[in-house]
C-alpha cells in the first residue's frame, strides 16, 4: 500500500512537471515562420494579388497605403560579398595624382583654375603642402609615396571658385559649384521630400524653378541617372548601377535646388537605403547605402559628395533561386505584430542589406549583403516611421528600426 502511494505521488509529481514544461513552451515559444519559397518568375506572378489582398484588408493590423511596387527590373536573388579594391596601394602617388585629376576635369567639365588646390603629405619634421601645379615635377620623389591616404584639397568658393575633396583610393570624394551657396545640400531648407520604391518615385511630378528655368522633377531624375550611370566620374563596380533613394527640392533663396541620394543596385536589386537616424529601443547598426548629387541648374550636378567604397569586386556566394513572396513576409509580419498594433503601410521592397563580417573576413571584404522583404511602415499607436526586415529565405524577421527623418 505504501509502495502504491509512492508511485501515485512520483507520476503526479512528473504530471505537474510536464504541465509547467508545456506551458512555459507554449508561452514563449517563437512564431514558426518557416515556409517554403517559390521561384522569382512566380514571386513576380503573384505580386499582383498579394498587393490586392493588402489593399482589400486581408490584414486587420496592416493598413495599405498608396504606392507602386514592381518587381520587373529584378534578375536574380544572391547572397552578396563586396572585396575592396585597393589597387591605388600598389601605384605611385603620381599614378593616383592622374587618375584624381582626371575624375576632378571629369565632373566640373571645364579647364579651370586649380592653383588653390593642395596636397598634403605629413612627415616627421611636420606636414608638407604642395601646390597642385607643382604636384607632377616635384612629387617624383620617392618620399611622396606614403602609406597612406594622401588627399588633394582646396576651396577657393568665396572667391566665386569651387570646392575639391579627393583622395588616392577615392573614398569622401567630395565636389561643389557653389552653385547652391552650400557646398552641403543638407544645410539648406527643405521644401519637399519624395521618397523612392525599388526607383518608383512615390508622389505626383512636380515642376522646379532652377537658376536656368522652370524644369519638371521627372526630367531631374532623367538627368541625375544619366550623370551615375553614363557620366559617373570615378570607377564603378562591375554589375552596380544607380537609382534613386530619395529627392529633396531645396529652398534656395530665389531660385530651387534639388539634391537625390543615390542607391547602387545590383540586378536589378537595390542596395538599403534608410534614413539618417535610427532612434528608440531599435538602433540601426548599419549605415545605408547613400551618395548625393545636388543640383542648382538643370545643365550639370552642382555638387557631388558621400560616395564610399563604390568600385569593389562584387561576388555572388550563393544564387538563392527561391524566395518568400511579398504574401509571404506580410503574413509573416501581421503574425509577429499580434492584435494589439495597427501599423500604416507605405511601402515595400526588396532590398540588399548588410549583414555581420566574420572576423577573419574584415580586411579582405567590405559588406557581406544578404537580400530581404523590406515594409515601411507607420505605427498608428505612437506614429513613428518604422522599418521591418524579412528574410527572403527563412521568413524570420531579423530587425526592426524607428526612423526620424532629420537634416
Amino acid at each position: 500500500m505504501k509502495k502504491n502511494r509512492t508511485k501515485v505521488l512520483i507520476i503526479s509529481v512528473l504530471l505537474i512537471i510536464v504541465s509547467s514544461l508545456l506551458i512555459a513552451f507554449l508561452l514563449f515559444r517563437k512564431e514558426d515562420t518557416s515556409k517554403e519559397g517559390v521561384e522569382l518568375d512566380r514571386v513576380k506572378e503573384l505580386l499582383s494579388t498579394d498587393l490586392d489582398e493588402l489593399k482589400n484588408g486581408k490584414y486587420s493590423n496592416l493598413i495599405y497605403h498608396e504606392f507602386d511596387l514592381s518587381l520587373d527590373d529584378v534578375k536574380g536573388v544572391y547572397k552578396l560579398e563586396i572585396e575592396s579594391d585597393n589597387s591605388y596601394q600598389e601605384r605611385s602617388f603620381l599614378e593616383n595624382f592622374e587618375i584624381m585629376k582626371s575624375v576632378i576635369d571629369k565632373f566640373f567639365n571645364a579647364d579651370f583654375d586649380k592653383s588653390y588646390i593642395v596636397a598634403d603629405f605629413p612627415f616627421e619634421d611636420g606636414t608638407e603642402y604642395i601646390e597642385f601645379n607643382k604636384i607632377t615635377s616635384k612629387c617624383a620623389d620617392k618620399k611622396y609615396n606614403m602609406d597612406r591616404n594622401t588627399y588633394l584639397f582646396g576651396n577657393n568658393t568665396s572667391e566665386g571658385g569651387y570646392m575639391v575633396q579627393i583622395s588616392e583610393s577615392l573614398i569622401n570624394t567630395w565636389f561643389s559649384r557653389f552653385g547652391l551657396g552650400s557646398i552641403m545640400p543638407s544645410q539648406l531648407e527643405i521644401k519637399n521630400v519624395y521618397t523612392y520604391i525599388s526607383g518608383n518615385r512615390q508622389g505626383e511630378d512636380v515642376m522646379l524653378n532652377l537658376k536656368d528655368g522652370t524644369i519638371s522633377l521627372s526630367t531631374m531624375e532623367e538627368k541625375v541617372l544619366a550623370f551615375l550611370n553614363q557620366n559617373f566620374p570615378m570607377p564603378v563596380s562591375d554589375g552596380i548601377t544607380f537609382g534613386i533613394g530619395e529627392a529633396r527640392v531645396l529652398d534656395n533663396g530665389e531660385y530651387d535646388g534639388v539634391s537625390f541620394k543615390a542607391r547602387r543596385i545590383y540586378k536589378g536589386v537595390p542596395f538599403e537605403y534608410g534614413s539618417n537616424i535610427s532612434t528608440g529601443m531599435y538602433i540601426d547598426k548599419y549605415d545605408s547605402d547613400c551618395g548625393e548629387v545636388a543640383y542648382a541648374e538643370s545643365s550639370a550636378p552642382d555638387t557631388m559628395l558621400a560616395f564610399g567604397n563604390i568600385n569593389g569586386t562584387v561576388v555572388e556566394t550563393e544564387c538563392i533561386s527561391k524566395i518568400l513572396t511579398v504574401g509571404d513576409a506580410l503574413n509573416i509580419l501581421s503574425k509577429q505584430v499580434g492584435d494589439n498594433s495597427v501599423y500604416d503601410v507605405y511601402g515595400i521592397e526588396l532590398v540588399y542589406r548588410d549583414d555581420d563580417i566574420p572576423e577573419e573576413k574584415k580586411n579582405e571584404i567590405d559588406d557581406i549583403l544578404v537580400p530581404k522583404w523590406k515594409i515601411i511602415t507607420v505605427n498608428q499607436n505612437d506614429d513613428k516611421y518604422t522599418m521591418f526586415y524579412v528574410d527572403v529565405v527563412s521568413g524570420e524577421i531579423t530587425e526592426r528600426f524607428e526612423y526620424y527623418y532629420g537634416n
